[in-house]
């Protein structure tokens, strides 16, 4: 994965970064799963939205992972459990038995929230999600949830290089104009300017698209999801450009008081 499988003499020399027992217990949230077989038609078509959980051991590593869909709860990794492959300060990779690999990313200096996502060695999504720790429900979101003003940080991926490169995004603003508008600056100061839907309120999930800097460079908003609850936004983006690249990246956002 990016950055690669260390040894534990790596992974020792790096604890100070993470702590990773941290993560143990369980983390629920919302999510979007997309069930076996996925190919490419079906890259950028929704899911099933669901509730998602996951319980995770002292060592980070994943024992138990199910979906539930609000009729019968279905399990995510039959069997599958999915080992630490790679930490660094705020990401934490995994390689799951079904070759599939993964991660999370989470302030883990205030760790409550992280990003959930997947995919295989094809770059097909499996499953995405907000999760928080020891929540039990569902965000049941309406779209006045999502105003006010958000920052947090996000992860650039590089399927072809292997690369994630951290950066810091602050003051975004989002508010009710003519729908779900955004405005603000990214870390490099380059303007923003977007919209988001809220797609479905039950589990707080949303999509849209943001413009960036002078040049106007559209980027989709996918897989967004509000926290159970409801102060911590999550969500996918790339590059219009790049959509079947394998250029993408995930954001972790926190609401600011006020």
């Amino acid at each position: 994965m990016y950055g690669g499988c260390l040894s534990s003499e790596d992974l020792a020399e790096q604890f100070f970064d993470v702590n990773l027992p941290d993560l143990a217990g369980t983390w629920t949230g919302a999510g979007e799963w997309f069930p076996p077989p996925i190919d490419l038609e079906r890259l950028g078509v929704s899911g099933t939205l669901v509730k998602l959980q996951l319980t995770l051991d002292e060592n980070g590593d994943i024992t138990d992972a199910t979906v539930d869909d609000g009729e019968v709860p279905v399990g995510l990794f039959t069997g599958v459990t999915g080992t630490v492959s790679n930490f660094e300060p705020d990401l934490v990779e995994f390689s799951f038995s079904n070759n599939y690999t993964g991660g999370l990313i989470g302030n883990f200096a205030n760790l409550k929230y992280v990003y959930f996502f997947t995919h295989d060695d094809t770059d097909m999504p499996f499953a995405h999600g907000v999760l928080e720790q020891g929540a039990s429900t569902l965000p049941n979101a309406i779209s006045s949830d999502l105003v006010g003003t958000w920052s947090g940080f996000g992860f650039d991926f590089n399927d072809a290089t292997g690369a994630a490169e951290r950066f810091n995004l602050t003051n975004v603003n989002i508010s009710m104009d003519e729908g779900l508008s955004i405005t603000g600056t990214d870390a490099d100061g380059n303007s923003l300017s977007g919209y988001l839907n809220l797609q479905d309120g039950e589990h707080g999930y949303f999509d849209g698209g943001v413009m960036v800097g002078d040049m106007m460079t559209f980027n989709y908003i996918k897989y967004g999801f509000l926290s159970p609850d409801k102060t911590t936004i999550g969500f996918m983006y790339w590059p219009e450009s790049a959509y079947y690249e394998g250029v993408w990246s995930v954001v972790l956002l926190t609401k600011q008081p006020g």
